[in-house]
């Protein structure tokens, strides 16, 4: 381990000799009492002993807003922008803001690396700086030392008359190449204790968290708070975005932007159909807090708040993320009969060796230009688009998966795949009309083209269906996607035992696929039941909540499997029938709907819990979501 004593008055010089290399960013003062990561021009700029900034540096490697493609609206088609790499030195660090980007670089390869985040953070090089904590900072709770080293390339520690520079990586040593510095001749002063303000281990803090989702400090908190989101906007950890097209106003061209969102907000769960899935600021409050010490941390083993303070320091409310905490603590203490340690911090040290996790980086978010082949009108509002990818490739999708659907300046949406795998060729999506992209949808013809990522998620294991009895109970638009699951099971009808259908709707105008409905009803190896809530003068058949049906059938309930999709207030009535009939709770498969933006678990708006539905989804096995408060 090599100190080098780099004094005060060199410090502009050391400045320029990193300038002389690479762009350098590094703390700058923003009116009487702020602080901002930005680029240095002037050496005297830089203001090494500081609080905190504004952001952190994760704004350089996950902007704001980026571009992620720019289409012609005339020409149908779209280009990639090249990505900005400024394999820049990121100067004057905290040891909080290196360790959120080491959680950065953990979340954003997870499953599916994120080429644009990386192709920015990879070539970075840090200089880490010591700090004071001050009344906000509580990083020491999560193992965080003012003096970590972890993931710098230099650190800076503040000493008398200067600041002790230490050489961690090959890539610092490298830097200092030229610039001459005499060796540290005294031994770094003590650190002392560094500040904290919680002392749970991890492990019990998950406990807690486990008894808490019905505490009153959710609505206590969410009374103060005025949802404007700005606690996301200055997390370092925060990663959540939406995407949105914009158009010039010549409507020929535009761009598809990310830009980051909060969970905060309201209409961070709303789907198109108006279904906002965390409508009240107790519940946002809670899944922000919840994603930062349990959800997030069930998978890692470590908290995803690394203490900056920045959510307290700049709440209009004065909202204390540490109060919440530890008011919790508290209270479980106080209904526990065994009291919680309280003798080390959260977690003695952040997991080290996150930085550029393996595997190659993916464009996840550019389109398959595929032609619709045919449209059919179901309803008034619902029609059935089949559509055929280049060269007539297969989509190799599952029953129960989705796609998403993109039309250059409309944007995105996900749409449930509607067509067996056992259909070739061309693959159907059943589209209901309710909104700017699926009014768009609906005007367009064969011969159009549209973009199309995916297949996505988690679909029905037909494995576990084969040999047994399927039941099928769709509300609504639900039936488009049990409609792939439907026909896979008629495509390879000896593989499985009976199939029950129980299909309702609000009205008969409403009912989906005539020609099929009318197949299955003839079909003697279906058992096909229909209910509307509300029926026309011509209609016949029965009319009643689609939980009518449920007590008329006769069922082997061991031999059984049920398969369930509709709107979200359905499922509760249509479980509670289930379960009047002794029905057991492992033979049941659940397909929920929430706001899938991105496809592959990186934009935080179908998050279930520690779910996310674009993945782990929209296909649940009951058991595994039947205690998940916002599941059901």
């Amino acid at each position: 381990m090599t100190r080098l004593m780099l004094e005060q008055g060199r410090v502009d010089d050391f400045i320029r000799h990193l300038q002389a290399q690479r762009p350098v960013y590094a703390p700058r003062r923003k009116g009487q009492s702020s602080y901002v990561f930005a680029p240095v021009d002037d050496p005297n700029d830089v203001v090494l002993d500081y609080p905190r900034t504004l952001h952190s540096v994760k704004k350089y490697f996950l902007p704001p807003r980026e571009e992620l493609l720019n289409f012609n609206l005339k020409a149908n088609s779209y280009g990639q922008p090249e990505i900005e790499t400024a394999n820049a030195i990121m100067l004057g660090v905290h040891s909080y803001d290196m360790h959120a980007v080491l959680r950065l670089d953990y979340n954003l390869a997870k499953g599916n690396k994120e080429r644009n985040y990386f192709a920015r953070r990879q070539g970075t090089l840090f200089i880490g700086v010591s700090f004071s904590p001050d009344k906000f900072h509580f990083s020491g709770s999560l193992g965080i030392s003012p003096y970590d080293t972890t993931g710098f390339d230099l650190f800076l520690y503040k000493v008398d008359k200067g600041f002790a520079l230490e050489i961690i990586t090959a890539m610092g040593e490298k830097l200092l190449s030229g610039f001459d510095l005499p060796a540290l001749g005294v031994p770094l002063p003590p650190h002392g204790e560094f500040q904290q303000h919680i002392y749970v281990p991890q492990s019990k803090l998950s406990e807690v968290f486990d008894h808490s989702q019905e505490n009153a400090v959710w609505e206590e908190e969410a009374a103060r708070c005025v949802s404007c989101g700005t606690c996301n906007m200055v997390c370092p950890t925060c990663y959540c975005f939406d995407v949105e097209d914009e158009v010039d106003v010549r409507v020929v061209e535009g761009t598809r932007n990310r830009r980051w969102d909060a969970c905060m907000l309201r209409d961070f769960t709303e789907v198109a159909g108006g279904e906002v899935f965390r409508h009240k600021s107790a519940a946002r409050q809670r899944h922000r807090v919840y994603r930062k010490f349990k959800y997030i941390s069930d998978h890692t083993g470590e908290p995803w708040c690394v203490g900056c303070g920045r959510c307290t320091a700049y709440c209009t409310a004065n909202i204390s993320i540490v109060s919440i905490v530890n008011r919790l603590v508290n209270d479980y203490e106080k209904d526990s009969t065994a009291r919680l340690p309280q003798t080390q911090p959260i977690i003695d040290r952040a997991r080290e060796g996150h930085s550029d996790p393996a595997g190659e980086a993916k464009d996840l978010y550019s389109p398959v230009m595929a032609e619709i082949k045919s449209v059919q009108q179901m309803t008034d509002l619902e029609k059935l688009f089949e559509i055929q990818l280049p060269d007539g490739a297969e989509l190799n999708h599952k029953p129960g998966q989705f796609v998403e659907l993109s039309l250059f300046g409309a944007g995105e949406a996900p749409i449930s795949i509607s067509s067996s795998p056992a259909k070739k060729g061309v693959f159907d999506l059943g589209i209901r009309k309710v909104g700017r992209l699926t009014e768009m949808m609906h005007r367009l013809q064969p011969g159009d083209r549209v973009g199309i990522r995916g297949p996505f998620g988690n679909g029905f294991d037909l494995e576990k269906l084969k040999g047994k009895d399927v039941l099928i109970i769709a509300g609504g638009i639900g039936l488009v996607p049990l409609r792939s699951l439907i026909n896979t099971v008629i495509a390879d009808r000896e593989a499985y035992g009976r199939l029950i259908i129980c299909y309702g709707s609000k009205s008969d105008q409403e009912l989906l696929f005539g020609n099929e409905r009318k197949m299955w009803d003839e079909d003697p190896s279906i058992e096909f039941h229909v209910t509307v809530d509300r029926g026309s003068p011509d209609w016949t058949g029965k009319i009643g909540v689609i939980t009518t049906l449920i007590p008329e059938l006769a069922l082997d309930l061991e031999r059984t499997i049920a398969c369930i999709c509709g709107p979200p207030i359905m499922y509760r009535f249509v479980l509670l029938a289930l379960k009047s009939k002794r029905f057991p709770e492992e033979n049941i498969y659940l397909s929920l709907e929430r706001r899938m933006k991105c496809g592959v678990g990186k934009c935080g708006h179908c998050q279930i819990n520690n779910s996310y539905v674009c993945q782990d989804g929209p296909v649940y096995h009951y058991p595994a979501i039947k205690g998940l408060k916002e599941a059901l």
